[in-house]
């Protein structure tokens, strides 16, 4: 019997956007480390290209929402940042470092003020840690919705543990995350560590508040939450199911290039319009993005859920 997956996002969009290749951190274990360059803050026909798209595709499916993730790259290190206001977009989310001095950050904040977002701090033993927190809990004083990403891996649990508990002291809603290498292995491997089962219970998934909506996935009538999500292994759903998907979390990249947020070959260009295909997908992961609208068809041995 065909089972569905995130019944509730089967008209939402998630859309991840390079907006720059720029970036004031260089962590060992960024994805885009190969690619970043100070040079490149800002392409503006990439930009012009995904205004163009989002406009048309809002006319021909209205019936879509559509959730926006800035990145790169860090997007705050975009001087003409408010142009992202130009994109006709239901919420957006700004995954940045916040490892920027006041100054800077006095220079955004009139602009997050103004419009439905949501930033991400992404935590790293790069950043000067002291002045992240301090810019945390300015964003948050000053009415900005806010959380933390933290990154795992085998050495930082610690590190990251101690930080997680000042995040629930301060009552900030933080995500965990484990770092992969190029090959996408996991990089945290001690998953039975009482420290870990602890940050799991207390996080939560980084929400899109300005959108109202939480982001989580269901199957069915079954609700799963963060913990969950790890304890039946959703983002190796396609291995416990054949799976039908529609690709509607996909990535754009700085020159326009369009991939899938998951392990699922789709590749496509800005340029040529926003699309949504229906695909058949057999033991692929998804990496970043568990919650897009599926079909589980006939499960396979071993099926968690």
């Amino acid at each position: 019997m065909t089972k569905i997956m995130n019944a509730h996002n089967e008209y939402v969009v998630d859309l991840h956007y390079d907006i720059t290749l720029a970036c004031n951190n260089r962590c060992s274990y960024c994805y885009a480390l190969d690619y970043l360059d100070n040079k490149k803050k800002f392409n503006e026909e990439t930009f012009g290209q995904l205004k163009e798209a989002l406009v048309q595709f809002r006319k021909d499916n209205p019936e879509y929402k559509i959730r926006l993730t800035l990145l790169g790259g860090d997007p705050f290190v975009i001087e003409n940042f408010s142009r992202v206001k130009e994109l006709p977009v239901d919420s957006v989310e700004i995954l940045s470092n916040l490892n920027f001095p006041k100054r800077h950050i006095d220079k955004i904040m009139p602009t997050l003020q103004s419009m439905k977002c949501f930033v991400a701090a992404s935590w790293h033993e790069s950043s000067d840690i002291e002045l992240v927190k301090s810019n945390v809990l300015r964003m948050k004083g000053e009415g900005i919705d806010i959380g933390i990403s933290f990154l795992l891996d085998d050495k930082n649990l610690p590190w990251v543990y101690e930080h997680a508990l000042w995040a629930i002291g301060n009552d900030i809603p933080f995500d965990v995350d484990i770092i992969r290498d190029k090959d996408n292995n996991d990089l945290f491997t001690d998953t039975d560590d009482a420290r870990y089962g602890s940050m799991l219970i207390n996080s939560r998934r980084l929400l899109v508040s300005s959108a109202g909506e939480e982001v989580y996935n269901t199957i069915d009538d079954r609700h799963f939450n963060v913990y969950d999500m790890y304890k039946y292994d959703l983002k190796n759903i396609s291995s416990q199911y054949y799976t039908e998907c529609k690709l509607s979390a996909l990535a754009v990249r700085y020159d326009g290039t369009i991939n899938s947020q998951c392990g699922y070959h789709y590749k496509d260009h800005i340029s040529n319009g926003l699309k949504i295909p229906k695909v058949f997908c057999d033991n692929r992961t998804c990496y970043c993005n568990t919650t897009t609208y599926k079909r589980l068809l006939r499960p396979k041995a071993g099926a968690k859920v």
